[in-house]
């Protein structure tokens, strides 16, 4: 990749350690802000100030520091703070703000907290999970603000508006078990060499709307079993089978 600074010509390429020779994508969050997607160095970020004669300064996110792939097709804004990205591992989503200060950090020589994206594949609703990305453009955002992105097996369409999207779910570990021994999520956690088998308890927060939250707040209610303040993940599990039977019945 090259940048006109002036009459001087910046280049970059893999052999300045950060940034991809197979560029796909390229995204300005700002006049002096650009996200590069390449196919093996994830996203490059590259900054400069105003001053032309002032050397810009370039930065990879990758893959191991949260992104879901180092294979990076697309970036689309989706208008709400979110940029989506395509890969072979499928679709992905990360807040802008947090990808330029993990950029920030980075580039100031120290350990950027790992990213937290959204990542969609055949669970979520794609035919195929492997996207495409050897040539632009393979993705697009419509005059209503859906994005389409060109796949294996079609075009997966995204509506990011969040009144419709649904949140992600961040399950909460509260304690692990083995060998007789359990720790709680604030207690240092120490395996026996020897230990074959653990049990992890958590709770997973339920995404519903409110009629769905009120009938079932009303099941449990009659569940004379159930611990409110802590469920455990078998016992999750056979709430949900018996809910979703009661409402088939509805």
């Amino acid at each position: 990749m090259a940048r006109l600074a002036g009459e001087a010509v910046q280049r970059y390429s893999a052999s300045d350690g950060d940034l991809g020779n197979h560029v796909r994508d390229l995204h300005f969050t700002d006049d002096y802000t650009l996200l590069v997607a390449a196919e093996d160095r994830g996203v490059s970020r590259l900054s400069w100030s105003a001053d032309v004669a002032e050397q810009s300064q370039m930065v990879s996110v990758r893959a191991a520091h949260g992104l879901l792939s180092d294979g990076i097709h697309q970036i689309l804004p989706d208008g709400h703070g979110w940029l989506w990205m395509s890969t072979n591992l499928g679709i992905f989503r990360v807040r802008q703000r947090e990808l330029l200060a993990a950029a920030d950090q980075l580039a100031a020589g120290t350990l950027a907290p790992r990213l937290a994206i959204d990542s969609y594949a055949e669970s979520a609703g794609l035919r195929n999970r492997e996207a495409n990305g050897g040539s632009q453009s393979t993705a697009l955002v419509t005059h209503r603000g859906q994005l389409w992105f060109a796949t294996q097996d079609g075009v997966a369409i995204v509506d990011p508006d969040p009144a419709r999207l649904a949140p992600s779910v961040q399950p909460r570990i509260e304690a692990v078990s083995s060998g007789g021994y359990t720790w709680r999520a604030d207690q240092p956690l120490s395996l026996a060499a020897d230990a074959r088998s653990f049990r992890v308890d958590y709770t997973e927060l339920l995404q519903m709307d409110a009629a769905h939250q009120q009938e079932l707040a009303d099941y449990l209610s009659r569940l004379q079993s159930v611990r409110m303040s802590s469920v455990i993940y078998s016992q999750h599990i056979v709430q949900l089978l018996l809910l979703y039977t009661a409402w088939g019945e509805l």
